[in-house]
């Protein structure tokens, strides 16, 4: 009996070791992952909107770990990782015309719609200035408004109308979603 807990213990602490270097290797290999020549990497460039990362083709790589216990045991553990990112980013080769452009954008808010009046003045597809006025009803979102009007510009200028959109811009609640209804406006009127 006690040749089988023997048994048992150096079984156990076998697994537990193999499982521990398994996960050991699988940190290191990630943490240390190089792109092989089958590997494609496309940087991408988005001067605002959602966050984009380089895109990697979808490659298994496998790993064979081997450890060897005072007992002249040895276990093979073949583990085998994968990583996927996958971004979708809108291709939008739409022209558009110099000039100022103005469009007022709506948004609702728990307390009920506001709207923000933007005007953008476009060259060559990119917005050389900005300007926004509150039309907010409820004192909330008037301050929302001031904060964002206080806030956008660097999130703006010199930024291209096809991709122009704001998702969060200092603590200015719901405002970006009116800012982005007038932009999609403003698109319609500027485009060629």
């Amino acid at each position: 009996m006690d040749q089988n807990k023997a048994n048992y213990w150096v079984t156990g602490s076998v697994v537990a070791v193999v499982l521990l270097l398994a996960s050991y290797g699988v940190f290191k290999y990630i943490k240390n992952d190089t792109p092989d020549s089958d590997t494609i990497e496309t940087p991408l460039e988005v001067t605002t909107g959602t966050p984009i990362s380089t895109l990697k083709s979808n490659t298994p790589k496998t790993t064979t770990i081997t450890t060897t216990t005072s007992t002249k045991t040895t276990t093979t553990v073949p583990t085998t990782t994968t990583t996927t990112t996958t971004t979708t980013v809108p291709v939008n080769n739409q022209a558009y015309k110099d000039g100022t452009y103005t469009a007022v954008g709506n948004y609702f808010t728990p307390g009920g719609e506001e709207s923000i009046t933007v005007t953008l003045i476009l060259k060559n597809g990119i917005v050389t200035d900005s300007n926004v006025v509150s039309n907010a009803i409820r004192p909330q979102s008037k301050e929302f408004q001031a904060i964002f009007i206080a806030n956008y510009k660097p999130l703006v200028i010199g930024k291209s109308i096809s991709t122009l959109y704001l998702d969060k811009v200092s603590g200015s609640s719901l405002t970006p979603k009116g800012f982005n209804d007038a932009v999609s406006k403003i698109k319609v009127q500027a485009a060629i």
